[in-house]
């Protein structure tokens, strides 16, 4: 970084030494460039890598939440339950999720987290051949093919 700050510095350094380089630079573009990249480089302090981590950290959690938000209110959800080892152990996760699933649906969808998701799968495959209740009466593995029906916005899931 401290190398292209340098760059751009000598490029202004020598258009200002040649005579009439500044106004060349000037049409060109290249003033207005090097002292716009040469600023930004100068602006831009030394990141930690646990800086570096933790704003991924939080852009990946906001984006959970954000589709997670967009989903359930396409499908007309009011709770969102999240699990895995993804967040698992991890309350800044967890809080982050949380407030961006609060934000994007302006507090009308619920996140829910298990605490112990280790036998989700036991439960699902334990489930898996009874009858749904509501709308839904197909067993899970006797789903017909092609695209699933279409509900309209107002229908909820279970109403008739």
């Amino acid at each position: 970084r401290h190398y292209e700050e340098g760059f751009w510095l000598v490029v202004l350094a020598v258009l200002d030494s040649v005579p009439g380089g500044r106004s060349v630079g000037a049409r060109i573009g290249i003033i207005r460039l090097a002292e716009s990249r040469a600023a930004s480089m100068a602006m831009c302090g030394s990141f930690r890598a646990h800086d570096v981590a933790l704003s991924l950290l939080r852009m990946v959690s906001n984006n959970i939440g954000h589709v997670s938000t967009l989903s359930a209110q396409q499908a007309g959800l009011r709770h969102i339950i999240f699990g895995g080892s993804f967040i698992r152990d991890h309350p800044y996760t967890i809080a982050t999720i949380a407030s961006a699933v609060r934000f994007y649906s302006a507090g009308l969808v619920e996140p829910l987290f298990l605490r112990h998701d280790g036998f989700v799968g036991a439960i699902g495959a334990h489930v898996r051949d009874l009858p749904v209740v509501g709308n839904y009466q197909r067993m899970a593995h006797n789903l017909p093919k092609g695209p699933p029906p279409q509900r309209t916005r107002t229908e909820t899931p279970g109403s008739s």
